[in-house]
């Protein structure tokens, strides 16, 4: 399965469980390959597998590590290859990428098939414990797919499983989710752990198998009952989000604590959100600083993006923009596109940096075609700025266009602005008006005034008008509350409800708003007349630099001396 199979969490992607574990198998030792070891390596082996399956003794994972390890320092292949498997799954044991690519590196190269996938795939694809090369890890792959499918067919639960993760992937095979599936539900049906836990993601997922959260959860279950660091994670997403089960924020700290404390990078990320954003615990930046930092020191990208969001803000830290910059920069390279964008942020902000626009305009590229909007939105402005680029109307359109067709509404009102302004674009009202009700509809204040200016003053529907300067003036934005009391004094000739909305824009300084209430004394419109009140009124707009009100104040003082 893919590496973000196995994250369930629906709402912030840097928060998500993306799969350190996914298909990572353990393994059954050969016959054919243990009768080339030697006699002490074999018997260690064959007491630790013992051990790991309760065949002959009741299941303990601690005792099956003490014998493979014996057997792996013997040189036996398959010991360093289940080894590997523990380390890389957390299976009763603190996760270790480092430890874990040594020894299935260890296993491969004494030609064990096990150990070559667990090189390959968890190693060079998935990046655990090396860097990530994907056509060396394809090659590789491709390489075994007859010897795993050749076990798998003979009933081996890990070929089993892993022959799933090669249909998943399509590596040497044809992507198959049926296949997927049915290898799958072959291995947890022997009691694989990793493969229980799979068969809880495919529930999840929805690809494979028709979605039932209620089932997944079940499986998740199941795996969690082996001391499976992953699945501890997953269980923790799962009451999260109430996905399967109802909401329980202290269920899920429970369970992205086990995981964590067993060295699941992704459970620490996790883990940090809830103390960051006070979830099933008392809100606590240190303490979400501590795990985010846990999980950036094993080279995990969402922890190193969300260290550098903390040293950015000064929350749980001093604020040290140098340190974000860094952090940022590490999971940047690791393609992380959240991260992408923040470092693209702080060069064009020049925060812990030299300003560099062509640097922002780099990064932001980076994220923006991965998909992420909001570098996107970010893109589109450089070009449409001409920071770091030539200024580029079409060019922005295409990123804002980009942007907005996965509803981020800043990135919608950018395009009806640009077809209200023919920028990179024929002039087409229609259009932007389309645009503005999408993000309108959103929520978004800054097209919900846009659509009540074209409604009052082209369209002339003041009603409509009123509606949506009325939602954009309730979130504060002080222009539509000028424009609304506006409105209200000229058309529906509601002095009240103008003063109101004058006297709230004022109160955040609008400087039109402050001129309005000096015209409205002045006159008495709405209220008694009062020169004193219009003068005090006019001055405040007059310091704001408001010619007109500074008119209007000459005027009145010299009446008053006259």
């Amino acid at each position: 399965m893919q590496a973000d199979c196995i994250s369930v969490k629906k709402e912030n992607p840097v928060m998500k469980l993306r799969g350190a574990c996914c298909f990572l198998v353990s393994l059954l030792v050969f016959a054919s390959l243990a009768a080339a070891q030697s006699d002490p390596a074999r018997d260690f082996f064959k007491k630790g597998e013992m051990y790991y399956w309760g065949r002959g003794a009741e299941r303990d994972y601690k005792q099956a590590e003490a014998w493979f390890l014996k057997a792996a320092a013997q040189g036996h292949a398959n010991a360093a290859a289940i080894l590997a498997d523990m380390y890389y799954q957390g299976i009763n044991v603190k996760i270790d990428n480092q430890k874990a690519f040594e020894l299935a590196k260890q296993a491969a190269e004494k030609g064990d098939v096990f150990g070559k996938f667990l090189y390959a795939y968890n190693g060079f694809f998935q990046g655990k414990g090396v860097k990530k090369d994907e056509a060396r890890a394809n090659e590789m792959l491709n390489a075994i797919v007859p010897e795993i499918t050749q076990l798998a067919e003979e009933g081996n639960p890990f070929a089993q499983d892993y022959l799933a993760a090669m249909y998943y992937y399509g590596k040497g095979v044809t992507r198959d989710y049926q296949q997927v599936f049915k290898w799958t539900k072959k291995a947890a049906e022997q009691g694989y752990a990793e493969a229980l836990r799979h068969i809880g993601v495919i529930y999840e997922e929805g690809k494979c198998a028709d979605q039932d959260h209620h089932k997944a959860l079940k499986w998740f279950q199941k795996a969690a009952e082996h001391d499976h660091a992953c699945a501890y994670g997953n269980l923790g997403i799962m009451y999260e989000n109430g996905l399967g089960v109802r909401q329980d924020y202290n269920e899920a700290l429970k369970w992205y604590q086990k995981a964590a404390e067993q060295g699941h990078a992704d459970a620490q990320v996790n883990l940090g959100t809830m103390y960051s954003g006070g979830r099933g615990v008392t809100q606590d930046y240190k303490e979400a600083v501590r795990w985010y930092e846990t999980a950036a020191r094993q080279q995990d990208a969402a922890g190193q993006n969300w260290l550098g969001v903390m040293y950015a803000g000064g929350q749980g830290v001093a604020q040290d923009y140098k340190e974000a910059l860094k952090w940022y920069q590490r999971a940047a390279e690791q393609e992380h596109s959240y991260a992408q964008r923040n470092l693209g942020i702080m060069y064009e902000n020049g925060w812990g940096v030299r300003q560099d626009y062509k640097e922002a305009v780099r990064w932001f590229q980076k994220a923006a075609e991965q998909g992420h909007a909001e570098a996107q939105v970010n893109l589109g402005t450089m070009y449409y700025e001409g920071k770091g680029v030539e200024t580029d109307y079409e060019a922005a359109l295409k990123w804002f266009r980009k942007a907005a067709e996965q509803e981020n509404a800043e990135a919608q009102v950018n395009l009806g602005f640009m077809y209200s302004d023919g920028r990179g674009a024929a002039q087409d009202y229609e259009e932007a008006v389309r645009w503005y009700q999408k993000a309108a509809e959103q929520g978004n204040a800054n097209a919900q005034i846009n659509l009540g200016i074209i409604y009052a003053n082209m369209a002339q529907d003041y009603t409509e008008a009123i509606r949506w300067y009325q939602k954009a003036a309730e979130q504060g934005h002080s222009v539509a509350q000028v424009n609304l009391g506006i409105l209200y004094a000229d058309v529906a000739q509601n002095y009240t409800e103008t003063l109101k909305w004058f006297q709230k824009a004022a109160e955040q300084g609008n400087v039109d708003a402050l001129f309005n209430l000096g015209y409205m004394y002045e006159n008495g419109r709405g209220v008694e007349k009062n020169d004193e009140y219009a003068v005090n009124w006019y001055r405040k707009a007059a310091e704001k630099g408001h010619n007109s009100a500074k008119e209007a104040l000459n005027r009145l003082e010299k009446q008053r001396t006259e």
